[in-house]
């Protein structure tokens, strides 16, 4: 039997926040191991803090965590250590997706320690990091060592000036998502706000909106700081259609809450508005349509039926969505939305053996 390629899916930062890794990382890892895992032989690279999710069998150690708290020198230092070891652990003919976080000590790892007997692909939300005339000096000497780009949208790919390949930032995959289905009536919430709460995620204007309305909103996750946890609490006390639940989620908590609302809300605003967004299909692979403020990153949400936007939350028609006929509809739309990424895998296995 002819051995699977290696496909290495691997974080050098590894951020680690009182003993958690915040954010999609692990997520983004088992994603891709899942996706790809059929056609290929998929190890995860990661500090100490990966160890929490992945077994030793797919889990290719790098030394540090990014210490959430410490120094931006303490740590980039540990994130280019990780590099180091990172590229003398890739054996030829590997193919590294590295996932994306601190674009420039990235790329200065990948300079200073990359080597030609890998493919490398480098995962980019946005094309801000290019702004600024020394970031893209340091980009433009990595560049060679750099396969592709994936990225959520033409815009970001084209600004890296690589090949690129336009994907979800999730890709929908049916084992890891064996308990989704949960009935409309055994929903405990009619509107939920789940993840990372913070000001760009216009979560205070939502609870001010829903304050004492007839609708049950369950708004939970971690504060971007306290002063702003003390905010969201002021607003929502003494509320009887509120149940807030500030602090860390672990997974179980958050796909609870997310399968048990009938439908979420994303109030993007500022930097949020302007990019992708992982959570979006968290809820859309959970069978919950999306409720957002109109903006780039529901772009595909709209034009695929999985939910609906508003331009001002004060005249949207809320009550319509408990229509019978039209929360069917968007589940439909879901259902039909989750066969395509069988095309996207596809797509992806197809961009990463690619020749240059």
């Amino acid at each position: 039997m002819e051995r699977k390629k290696r496909v290495v899916i691997a974080d050098i930062h590894s951020k680690n926040e009182n003993g958690k890794c915040t954010g999609h990382f692990f997520f983004f890892a088992e994603n891709y191991k899942n996706a790809l895992e059929k056609d290929y032989n998929v190890v995860v690279a990661g500090g100490p803090v990966y160890k929490q999710r992945f077994s030793d069998d797919c889990l290719l150690d790098l030394p540090f965590d990014y210490i959430v708290g410490k120094s931006k020198l303490f740590n980039t230092i540990r994130s280019l250590c990780n590099a180091f070891v990172l590229f003398r652990k890739v054996e030829s003919g590997d193919i590294v997706v590295m996932q994306q976080a601190r674009p420039v000590t990235s790329f200065v790892g990948i300079l200073l320690f990359c080597n030609s007997k890998c493919r490398l692909f480098s995962v980019q939300y946005s094309k801000h990091f290019l702004s600024k005339k020394i970031f893209r000096l340091i980009y433009n000497l990595t560049k060679k060592y750099i396969s592709g780009i994936l990225c959520p949208n033409e815009e970001v790919g084209k600004a890296y000036d690589l090949p690129y390949l336009v994907i979800p930032d999730y890709i929908y995959v049916d084992k890891m998502y064996d308990d989704c289905n949960v009935s409309y009536e055994d929903k405990e919430f009619d509107f939920c706000v789940v993840g990372r709460l913070n000001k760009d995620k216009g979560i205070i204007e939502v609870a001010k909106y829903f304050r004492n309305k007839k609708y049950k909103l369950l708004i939970a996750g971690n504060v971007e700081d306290k002063s702003y946890g003390d905010e969201i609490s002021h607003v929502c006390k003494d509320c009887n259609n509120i149940i807030l639940k500030i602090g860390y989620l672990n997974d179980n908590e958050y796909y609870s809450y997310i399968r048990k609302s009938r439908y979420s809300i994303l109030n993007y605003q500022s930097e949020y508005s302007q990019r992708s967004s992982g959570v979006v299909y968290d809820f859309i692979f959970n069978n919950v349509p999306v409720i957002g403020r109109k903006c780039g990153a529901f772009n595909f949400v709209c034009e695929n039926n999985l939910g609906s936007v508003y331009e001002d939350m004060n005249t949207y028609d809320w009550s319509s969505l408990f229509d019978a006929t039209i929360y069917g509809y968007y589940l439909d739309s879901i259902r039909k939305y989750k066969l395509t990424h069988k095309q996207v895998i596809d797509n992806l296995e197809k961009f990463l053996e690619r020749k240059n």
